[in-house]
């Protein structure tokens, strides 16, 4: 998949199953500023990563296949309680 510099993410991956995605942050400042990346369903579940300082690449995964089917999934770049960015794929 190229990557679209216009997009401040690019989000990849699988709902069903065990949901995972596959996330590339090209927006320099989300990187700098963000301190971890998280994705919710639409049950609340979250799974939450780390930002690293000039990685722009992340896996985040659950852990088991949810007992419902996953329908969504918001994806937030957070900094302590303030969201950078956020969007429902």
């Amino acid at each position: 998949m190229p990557v679209d510099r216009s997009l401040p993410i690019q989000v990849t991956g699988a709902l069903s199953g065990v949901p995972y995605l596959g996330i590339y942050i090209t927006n320099n400042k989300l990187i700098k500023e963000g301190k971890y990346i998280e994705m919710e369903f639409e049950d609340g579940t979250k799974v939450r990563k780390k930002i690293s300082l000039n990685q722009k690449g992340y896996i985040l995964s659950e852990k088991t296949t949810p007992k419902v089917p996953r329908e969504s999934v918001q994806v937030s770049i957070m900094k302590d309680s303030k969201v950078l960015y956020t969007n429902e794929y």
